[in-house]
């Protein structure tokens, strides 16, 4: 009897543990090539690069594609300096095959005050755009 015990103990583990639902997937783990890299950090130092001698960090980024299909992508800013920092910001889209996609090429400027943290929303410019990059001067 001990033995019938321990295989229905045992076909019940393994049904329980079949059964369990994934969590649903963070906004920052939906951004193109986390999967791959694994941390924020990662992330984005793939997708972000400083020209010049700038003093604005990016510090998160969190992305989701929108019922319409299109991506959107929330970048949090953030100035740690004691001074304002004036810097400029340039979004480049592309396909799921590296392919530009329709792009915006007027950077855009931002202005942020010591110790500020400002999130910028995005959206892709159509629904073939699936990454980006960005490049802050």
């Amino acid at each position: 009897m001990k033995l019938s015990s321990f295989i229905a103990f045992l076909c019940m583990a393994i049904l329980a543990s079949s059964c369990s639902t994934k969590r649903p997937l963070m906004p920052y783990e939906m951004c193109p090539g986390y999967s791959e890299l694994g941390s924020q950090k990662k992330l984005i130092k793939s997708k972000v690069k400083y020209l010049k001698g700038v003093n604005v960090d990016i510090v998160q980024l969190r992305c989701l594609i929108a019922e319409n299909g299109l991506m959107n992508v929330d970048i949090d800013f953030e100035n740690n300096y004691r001074k304002k920092q004036q810097t400029e910001f340039l979004v480049s889209w592309y396909e799921t095959n590296g392919m530009a996609a329709e792009t915006d090429a007027n950077w855009r400027m931002l202005i942020l005050y010591p110790d500020e943290k400002r999130t910028i929303k995005l959206t892709s410019p159509n629904k073939l755009a699936k990454d980006f990059t960005i490049q802050i001067k």
